[in-house]
């Protein structure tokens, strides 16, 4: 028959305190799952940037170099130094709170010294001896007779006379440049 009487529950109180420890608990953390960087063939000179997945995580950076921190190397982006020339870059990111652990990139290839800028026109001749050619200065530029062997001076003394040199110029190469071609003669 319908109408039973059923047995009735105790009563029971969840105070707030309870309810408000349980839930901190139960805080959730997000791992970091990805880091990059924005050029994976740098170059002297370059700002290499770190971009994270998830973008929205509080973090921090350390730019290193072969597993080993670069000093003062800790924002977002880094410039590449003429000391780096030849070596592999990586950034290691740490999260925050609610993003947990540490992520580090894949190595960027070896730094390279800038390109070369554009071979300069041809030599000019300052003057002339029956066994010596002086051509004009500039010293940021190298100098050769045969368009092979280069030397940083302008002056070529010991020539033999009544003989066909032809010469060249092109921009020395520096500690974060490669040199430029060689001119015309």
């Amino acid at each position: 028959k319908s109408g039973y009487a059923t047995d009735t529950i105790p009563e029971f109180t969840v105070s707030e305190d309870v309810i408000s420890k349980d839930l901190t608990l139960q805080k959730i953390y997000t791992a970091l799952t990805s880091v990059s960087v924005s050029k994976s063939a740098p170059k002297v000179g370059d700002t290499l940037t770190a971009t994270i997945v998830p973008s929205n995580a509080t973090v921090s950076y350390q730019w290193k170099i072969y597993n080993v921190e670069i000093s003062g190397a800790t924002n977002m982006s880094y410039t590449v130094q003429e000391g780096d020339v030849g070596k592999s870059i990586t950034v290691t990111v740490t999260g925050s709170g609610e993003f947990d652990g540490s992520i580090t990139s894949n190595p960027t290839a070896a730094v390279v010294k800038k390109a070369a800028p554009s071979a300069p026109g041809a030599p000019e001749l300052s003057s002339k001896t029956h066994n010596s050619v002086t051509l004009t200065a500039n010293a940021a530029y190298e100098f050769s007779k045969d368009g092979s062997t280069w030397q940083e001076g302008n002056v070529f003394s010991g020539l033999a006379a009544n003989t066909a040199y032809t010469f060249y110029q092109r921009v020395a190469e520096t500690s974060e440049r490669e040199a430029s071609p060689a001119s015309s003669s």
